[in-house]
């Protein structure tokens, strides 16, 4: 699996903006799916692995479509089914570095039908789209990322920004890691400037916690404590099959024992499982992810889970580990670990 796949399946919710203007549901309110395949065996299976849960975090949800389709009428069903779970949309958008309004079309409709649903955004800039060759020394990219920051900003200013999406994998890579102090002051004066249009967006940077692990250093961990001043969360993204965990209960209970020691903000984790054939895995095998998840980060100081896909993916280009790793299948039915994630959202305080 080559984790810069990421970058493609990223590109995926802003694949959106092709949604039919004018349909006749535009404008009525979104309200949260109810699932009737989530039964008493599903409460009772979950309840004996999760005994005395009780959620204290939000829960945001990438509003993938059925088969990727971009009707409207798709669309608001992948909303509907993630207000079930979440009270925030979870929006990924490759930076532009070029035309600050490229994303701003895309950004508006997803703008629009969260605020159909009375939903939040959690939205994530990933840098990965950055012209070959190119740096973060060179002035033209500096204002361009700047500018495309404060465009979106300005048109809705959301409840959560990511402004560097993995910033860990710019500073492990051997191509990138000499450029990588160039992008540590862009992104302060990224967040600068958020702060200025908008003081109450959470603002941070993810890292990868895997690919932490298989760089068996500690290095990349010190970016939260180096840029304390600069974050309001500190976000993680962990797929644990990477460093190959195949099954949810592998995961060690100290697995994430290390992140308290590096940060004193609330922490925000973006997670998926994937229950593809290609990776030894199954719907039945990914379905307890929710809970061995809640088991492994234990009493960390959560604000908020961010759930990759609502539904699987279609693209044959991408590779199976994030084609499959929805929460319902390609054409709509749910899938066991939408009902653990359901499970898990109705345990809310």
């Amino acid at each position: 699996m080559k984790i810069l796949d990421y970058i493609i399946f990223t590109i995926v919710i802003t694949t959106l903006s092709g949604c039919a203007v004018g349909d006749s549901t535009a404008a009525e309110p979104i309200e949260p799916w109810v699932e009737s395949s989530c039964g008493e065996d599903a409460h009772q299976h979950y309840a004996a692995l999760l005994p005395g849960f009780t959620r204290d975090f939000e829960i945001a949800v990438g509003p993938t479509t059925r088969n990727m389709s971009a009707s409207q009428l798709d669309l608001d069903d992948a909303v509907s089914k993630a207000k079930a779970l979440g009270k925030y949309l979870h929006v990924i958008l490759l930076c532009s570095f070029g035309d600050p309004t490229a994303n701003l079309y895309d950004y508006r409709r997803l703008v629009d039908v969260a605020a159909r649903a009375s939903m939040g955004l959690s939205l994530a800039l990933d840098i990965r789209s950055l012209p070959h060759g190119a740096g973060f020394a060179d002035a033209n990219i500096r204002q361009a990322y700047l500018d495309e920051v404060e465009q979106l900003v300005n048109e809705h200013p959301p409840e959560f920004l990511n402004l560097c999406v993995e910033m860990n994998a710019y500073a492990l890579d051997d191509a990138t890691k000499a450029d990588y102090p160039n992008l540590v002051t862009l992104y302060e004066e990224a967040y600068n400037r958020v702060k200025f249009l908008s003081p109450d967006t959470v603002t941070y940077f993810s890292h990868s916690w895997e690919l932490d692990l298989l760089h068996i250093t500690d290095g990349p961990l010190n970016m939260f404590k180096d840029l304390r001043n600069h974050i309001d969360a500190a976000g993680i993204s962990t797929f644990p099959q990477i460093v190959g965990i195949k099954q949810p209960a592998e995961i060690p209970g100290i697995y994430y024992y290390d992140l308290p020691q590096y940060v004193d903000v609330p922490i925000i984790v973006e997670c998926g499982f994937s229950d593809s054939a290609n990776y030894d895995s199954s719907p039945e095998i990914a379905r307890d992810f929710p809970p061995h998840l809640m088991r492994a980060l234990g009493d960390l100081n959560l604000a908020l889970i961010q759930l990759v896909e609502m539904h699987d993916l279609p693209s044959e280009g991408l590779d199976p580990f994030f084609r499959y790793m929805g929460l319902r299948s390609i054409d709509g039915a749910a899938k066991s670990i939408y009902c653990g994630w359901l499970y898990i959202a109705d345990a809310g305080t």
